[in-house]
């Protein structure tokens, strides 16, 4: 196959597997059986899905969201006292009629003393929220709303957390350490996003005031897309653009949008930028998507240095779970697919030699593993400032790190 032949022959539709910290999964299922209407199949508004709501629904666009949570920077062992003045000064008048109940079902994590960490969750932290979730039944109905969002808030990551320079705060959003009161950063986040939240919630357009109907594209039903072939990208830790594709859901929805709209155009436009203000409320920046790849290669050095600890031991098993993940993911798309389909993949190469995070070395054996052929289409060897485009000739790539795209067939 030419370089030319995948732009032209190839309809693409981007599937991400995904990736849930700690508990998330439960509360994300939560909210989906008890918030959402049944018919908008979306995944969790904290993942940025939210904010283009409005424009998917005026264009009757079909949209896939995703919960692609990072797992870099969750302020996961959050000051809950901080959380709680957040709260209060959002809600006052809830927040003093409840207030005093509310504390005594938190006062187990508050005694933990729980505090913004620059390491990741440990699991006796995980666990005692997830006790708390799973007793949730047991919270008073008047509270129990309240006490679920400040969960939420403690273990989800929070957008536009400023670096810092006194400490070893890596560029956003891969920092994990801030000295940015978490308070400031709760009510700073929340009020910016409330309306996209409140769109999300009610499902109507507060500009046009008609209701938002969406659809999920689910990785079982590649099949009826009988003109489409697969492509998934995201190595676990991506380059900066490929982090907007991996953790902006809202982007990456724009490239699996109906036939009607050809998601070429819209990718092409949307990933090489910081800005999506043609796409979503004027002005809306997300400078969180912003990750270069030195820091990428500096945090995963810092892993490789927790090897051995109790922290390297949950990167170990993360990475074991995301490739586990994967390998199904594979085998799944491959069943759906037409029979003589191919699936292609955007393989960013390998910026770190740990065996855990090749996913080259990975894709191969999957390949002899399974009776498939890996080859690679093309490859970008240049770093290129432009577009990010892995639909066309020269998919791009930043700060000599290479990116191939993988096309596999059936031998």
């Amino acid at each position: 196959m030419k370089h030319r032949d995948l732009g032209k022959k190839a309809k693409i539709v981007k599937v991400l597997h995904n990736e849930y910290a700690a508990f998330r999964s439960e509360i994300v299922s939560w909210a989906v059986e008890h918030v959402l209407n049944p018919t908008k199949s979306i995944l969790d508004p904290f993942a940025g899905t939210a904010r283009l709501l409005p424009y998917v629904a005026t264009r009757k666009m079909k949209g896939h969201f995703n919960d692609l949570l990072p797992h870099h920077k969750l302020i996961n062992e959050a000051k809950l006292p901080e959380v709680f003045i957040a709260l209060q000064s959002l809600a006052p008048d809830y927040w003093t009629a409840t207030r005093e109940e509310l504390t005594k079902h938190l006062s187990p994590l508050r005694r933990s003393n729980l505090k913004v960490t620059s390491h990741w969750m440990r699991d006796d932290i995980v666990e005692r929220f997830r006790r708390s979730w799973d007793n949730i039944d047991t919270i008073p109905g008047s509270i129990r709303p309240l006490f679920r969002a400040v969960l939420i808030l403690c273990v989800r990551p929070l957008s536009g957390v400023t670096p810092s320079a006194k400490n070893r705060t890596w560029l956003r959003p891969g920092g994990m350490t801030t000295e940015v009161p978490l308070s400031d950063l709760i009510i700073a986040f929340l009020s910016r996003y409330r309306k996209y939240y409140e769109t999300f919630y009610n499902g109507i357009d507060p500009k046009t005031n008609s209701r938002c109907e969406f659809t999920c594209l689910e990785a079982s039903k590649i099949s009826k897309k009988r003109k489409y072939d697969a492509i998934f990208t995201s190595p676990p830790f991506p380059n900066r653009f490929d982090y907007a594709v991996t953790y902006a859901p809202e982007l990456h929805m724009l490239s699996r949008i109906s036939l009607e709209y050809d998601p070429d155009i819209v990718s092409n436009g949307m990933l090489g930028t910081n800005r999506v203000s043609d796409y979503q409320d004027p002005g809306a920046d997300i400078e969180w998507l912003r990750m270069n790849a030195p820091a990428t290669v500096k945090f995963l050095k810092e892993v490789n240095k927790l090897a051995p600890s109790d922290e390297g031991s949950y990167y170990l098993r993360y990475f074991t779970r995301y490739y586990a993940d994967l390998y199904r993911f594979i085998l799944d798309a491959f069943k759906l697919l037409r029979q003589n389909g191919s699936l292609y993949m955007a393989v960013q190469n390998n910026i770190h030699r740990g065996e855990l995070n090749n996913l080259s070395a990975f894709l191969k054996d999957f390949a002899r593993r399974n009776d498939l052929t890996a080859e690679k289409v093309f490859r970008q060897m240049k770093p290129h400032q432009g577009r990010r485009n892995i639909s066309a000739e020269h998919p791009i790539v930043l700060r000599k790190h290479e990116e191939s795209i993988v096309r596999m067939v059936r031998r």
